[in-house]
C-alpha cells in the first residue's frame, strides 16, 4: 500500500463525475488493447494446454478421426525460460550532469536495488514475467511500499508481478515501451463477494447486480461457488505548478522551501544567494483511486512521481489498418508465426494415426465355397499356426474350379504424410530462428562448438523479449531511486538489505551518525540496467574466449594471472563451490600483498648478495685475463725460438754449400757426374727447406693473431666490468 499523504472522502456531488470519467478511461484503454488481451489468453492456451481449438476438436469427432496433438512449441519456450533463470541483470547508478554524489552512496544504491530484485525473484517474479512475455506477448509488474513485516514501523520498497496482465491497462497515448509516460494506469483484481463484504461492508456490495458489463469489460460476474466483484486500483498523474530556484551551494529547491530556510537562517551568517531567476515547473504526484462498478471505495494522494504499474513489452509492433488509419499496438508471443507449423505437425500425426487405425485386419480373401468348414479357423485365427487348406473344385467337380485364397495386400501410407511430419520440426526451427539442432552436423557428427553456437543463436532470436524486459526493469530502477529518499528519511537510522555484484547479501546501516545518508536528489541520478553475462551458454563461451586469448597472446595470459582479474574469470565459470572461490579472493589478495611486502623488506639482502656475485664474476674475469696474458707470452717465446732455429739452419746450409763448391772445383774435371748429382741433391734440399720455413712462418702468424684477439677480448671485458662497477657505485650513493 502506498504511503498516504492525505486521505479524504470525496463529496458525493463530485464522486459521480470522477467515477464516470475514470470508468470511461478504463473502458477506452481496455477496448484499445482488447485484441492483445484475447491473443494473450489464446496463445497461452495454445502453448501450455492444447494446440487444438474447440472447433478442430468438434470436426475431428464428427469425422471419426483420432484426436492427437504433438506439441513442439513449448519445448522452445521452456529452453529459453531455463536459460533466463540463470541470468542476472547488471545495473549501475551514476550521477547525471556532473552532479556531486558520494561514490559510496551510489554503490549502496546499486546493492540495495539489486537486493530488491533478488527478494522479488524469491517468488519467481522475473521468471514468471519472462514466461508471460514469451508465451503471451506482454506482462506487467508493480512497485509498492509496505511495512517490512507485521511488527515493524519501517517501510520497505517492493515489486511483484501483477496477478493477471490482462486485467492491467495503460493510457493508450503512451509511447515509451514501459508506458510510464502515460497519464494513467490501472489494475483490476477479482474479489469474492464474501471477502468484499468483510472488507468494505455489505452496503458497498448492495448496488452490484452481477449482470452489468461495460462493452466486454465485466465489473462483476458469477462462478459456480460465489459471486465475484472486480475491484480496480486506478493511478493517475496530477500536475501542480511550483516555482523553483537554484541556490548557490544547495542546488535546486522549491521557492517555498527556500523562503522557509531563510526564515530559520542564522542572522550572523551570510544567507546563500539565488543563481539566476526563479522559474515555474510542473510537479507530478500520483493519485490512487480504488473503485468498483458503482462507487469509489478509497482515494489517496501518494508519494509517487511515476506510475507504479510497469508494462513489460515482448516483441510488439505499431501497425496501421490503412494508410490514414489509426495506429494500434499488436503484441506477439515468441511462437506467433509458428502456429501454422504446429497445426501441420498435428495434421500429419492425426493422418498417420488414422492410417494406422484403418488398417485392414483380414489376412485372406477367399470364396466361401472354397474353404472347408473344418479348416475355417485357420483363416479367421491366423495367430495359431496351422495348414491352410481349401477346395480346388466345387463339389469335387473338375469342371467347376474355385478361386484360390489370396493374401490381403496392405496399402502403405502416402509418403507425403511422413514427409510433412518430419518437415514440421525443421520448419519450426526456421520460423523461430532456432538453428542449433542443424548446426555442426557432418557425417552425423555434432561438435560441442556447434552446440554452443546454436544455443547462442537461440538466445539471439529471443533478444527482443529480453530488451523489452530490461526496459521495464530500468523503469523500476528509476522509481526505486525516487522512493528511497522518501521512505528512508535521514532522521531515521536503519539497516537496509544489500546484495553486491559477487552475490553476497547483507545489511548496511544508513542515516546514522557517521553513516551515509540517503538525502540525494533523484533528478541528479540515473540508472542503467543491462543484460548480464550470466547466460549459461554465454558464460561458457566467455571462458573459452579467455582460454584462447591466453594461448594466442602470452602478455594477456600474464595479465589474467593478476589477482584483480580473477573475479571476472570466476564469474564466467559455473562449477560447484564457485561462491566459496569468489569469497576466498580477498584473503588471497591479502596474502599476495603480505608476500610482496616481505619481498621488499628482503631487498637489501638481495642487493648485497648480487654485489658479492658481481665481485666474484669480476675476480674470475681478472684471472682469465692474466691466464690469457701468460699464454701470449708463451706464444711469443715459441715464435722467437722458431726464428732462431731457422737462422741456424740457414747458416749451416750456406757453409755446406761453400764446402761442396770447393770440393766440386777441385774434382770438376774428374768427377762431372758427381758434381751434377750433388747439384741435384742441393736443389731438392733447398726446396724442402724453403717449404719448411714457409709453413713455420704461417703457423707463427696464426698463433700471434689468436693471441691478439684473446687479449683484445679481455681488455673489452675489463672495460665493461669497470663501467658496471661505476654504475653500481652510483646506485649505492
Amino acid at each position: 500500500m502506498a504511503k498516504i499523504i492525505s486521505d479524504r472522502i470525496i463529496r458525493q456531488s463530485s464522486i459521480d463525475d470522477q467515477l464516470e470519467r475514470i470508468k470511461m478511461n478504463i473502458r477506452d484503454s481496455y477496448d484499445y488493447f482488447l485484441e492483445n488481451y484475447e491473443r494473450y489468453n489464446m496463445s497461452r492456451r495454445f502453448i501450455f494446454e492444447s494446440s487444438l481449438t474447440q472447433q478442430q476438436l468438434s470436426l475431428l469427432q464428427e469425422l471419426g478421426r483420432p484426436i492427437i496433438e504433438i506439441n513442439i512449441l513449448e519445448a522452445y519456450i521452456s529452453r529459453l525460460r531455463g536459460e533466463f533463470f540463470k541470468q542476472e541483470p547488471s545495473l549501475s547508478v551514476r550521477p547525471k550532469d556532473g552532479s556531486n554524489v558520494d561514490p559510496q552512496v551510489l554503490k549502496i544504491l546499486e546493492d540495495h536495488i539489486r537486493a530488491i530484485f533478488f527478494d522479488a525473484n524469491l517468488d519467481g517474479m522475473e521468471y514468471n514475467v519472462y514466461t508471460d512475455v514469451l508465451s503471451g506477448g506482454f506482462s506487467a509488474f508493480k512497485i509498492y511500499t509496505d511495512y517490512i513485516h507485521e511488527m515493524s514501523f519501517e517501510q520497505g520498497i517492493f515489486m511483484k508481478r501483477c496477478h493477471d496482465p490482462t486485467l492491467v491497462g495503460f493510457d493508450k497515448t503512451a509511447i515509451l515501451p514501459h508506458k510510464g509516460d502515460g497519464e494513467f494506469a490501472f489494475e483490476c483484481f477479482p474479489m469474492s463477494k464474501t471477502k468484499f463484504t468483510d472488507e468494505y461492508g455489505a452496503a458497498a456490495a448492495s448496488g452490484i447486480s452481477f449482470t452489468k458489463s461495460v462493452e466486454g469489460f465485466n465489473w462483476s460476474y458469477k462462478t459456480d461457488s460465489d459471486d465475484v466483484i472486480l475491484v480496480c486500483d486506478y493511478y493517475e498523474k496530477k500536475r501542480t505548478k511550483q516555482k523553483i530556484v537554484n541556490v548557490l551551494g544547495f542546488g535546486v529547491m522549491p521557492l517555498k522551501e527556500y523562503e522557509e530556510m531563510r526564515d530559520k537562517w542564522d542572522k550572523n551568517v551570510q544567507f546563500p544567494a539565488v543563481v539566476g531567476k526563479p522559474r515555474s515547473t510542473d510537479i507530478i504526484h500520483i493519485n490512487r483511486t480504488r473503485l468498483v462498478e458503482d462507487q469509489v471505495l478509497e482515494y489517496a494522494e501518494t508519494d509517487y512521481r511515476h506510475l507504479p504499474l510497469i508494462f513489460v513489452d515482448g516483441n510488439s509492433q505499431m501497425l496501421r489498418t490503412s494508410t490514414f488509419g489509426s495506429a494500434r499496438q499488436v503484441t506477439r508471443d515468441y511462437t506467433y508465426h509458428a502456429r501454422g507449423v504446429q497445426g501441420l505437425k498435428n495434421l500429419a500425426a492425426i493422418s498417420l494415426a488414422n492410417q494406422l487405425e484403418n488398417l485392414v485386419q483380414a489376412k485372406w480373401i477367399a470364396a466361401v465355397e472354397s474353404i472347408p468348414e473344418q479348416y475355417r479357423d485357420a483363416y479367421t485365427d491366423p495367430q495359431k499356426a496351422s495348414t491352410m487348406l481349401f477346395h480346388a473344385y466345387k463339389d469335387n467337380d473338375p469342371a467347376v474350379p474355385l478361386p484360390a485364397p489370396v493374401p490381403v495386400q496392405q496399402q502403405p501410407a502416402p509418403p507425403e504424410i511422413a514427409q510433412a511430419f518430419q518437415l514440421a520440426d525443421s520448419a519450426s526451427q526456421m520460423v523461430l530462428g532456432s538453428f542449433d539442432a542443424a548446426l555442426g552436423i557432418n557425417n552425423n557428427q555434432l561438435s560441442g562448438v556447434a552446440i554452443v553456437e546454436g544455443a547462442t543463436q537461440s538466445n539471439a532470436t529471443a533478444m527482443p523479449y529480453i530488451v523489452g524486459y530490461l526496459q521495464a526493469l530500468n523503469q523500476a530502477g528509476v522509481i526505486f531511486l525516487d522512493l528511497i529518499p522518501k521512505y528512508y528519511p535521514v532522521e531515521t537510522e536503519r539497516n537496509i538489505p544489500v546484495k553486491n555484484v559477487g552475490g553476497k547479501r547483507g545489511y548496511v546501516p544508513i542515516n546514522g551518525m557517521n553513516k551515509y545518508k540517503m538525502n540525494y536528489q533523484p533528478e541528479t541520478l540515473e540508472i542503467k540496467i543491462e543484460a548480464g553475462v550470466n547466460f549459461e551458454i554465454q558464460r561458457a563461451r566467455s571462458y573459452q574466449m579467455f582460454v584462447e586469448l591466453a594461448k594466442d597472446f602470452p602478455m594477456f595470459a600474464q595479465f589474467m594471472s593478476q589477482p584483480q582479474v580473477m573475479e571476472a574469470i570466476l564469474d564466467n565459470i559455473d562449477i560447484r563451490g564457485i561462491d566459496s572461490m569468489k569469497q576466498a579472493i580477498p584473503a588471497f589478495l591479502q596474502q599476495q600483498q603480505q608476500a610482496q611486502q616481505q619481498q621488499q623488506q628482503l631487498n637489501p639482502m638481495v642487493l648485497k648478495q648480487q654485489e658479492l656475485q658481481l665481485k666474484a664474476q669480476t675476480s674470475q674475469a681478472d684471472n682469465e685475463l692474466e691466464a690469457a696474458r701468460l699464454n701470449i707470452e708463451q706464444e711469443r717465446a715459441a715464435d722467437d725460438r722458431i726464428m732462431t732455429l731457422a737462422k741456424i739452419g740457414e747458416m749451416t746450409d750456406n757453409a755446406t754449400l761453400k764446402s761442396n763448391q770447393i770440393q766440386a772445383e777441385q774434382a770438376r774435371t774428374a768427377v762431372t757426374l758427381a758434381t751434377q748429382l750433388a747439384d741435384s741433391k742441393h736443389s731438392q734440399a733447398m726446396d724442402i727447406l724453403n717449404l719448411h720455413h714457409t709453413n713455420e712462418h704461417r703457423k707463427a702468424d696464426r698463433q700471434h693473431g689468436k693471441a691478439m684477439d684473446i687479449l683484445n677480448l679481455h681488455h673489452t671485458n675489463e672495460h665493461k666490468n669497470k663501467d658496471r662497477e661505476g654504475k653500481n657505485g652510483d646506485r649505492k650513493e
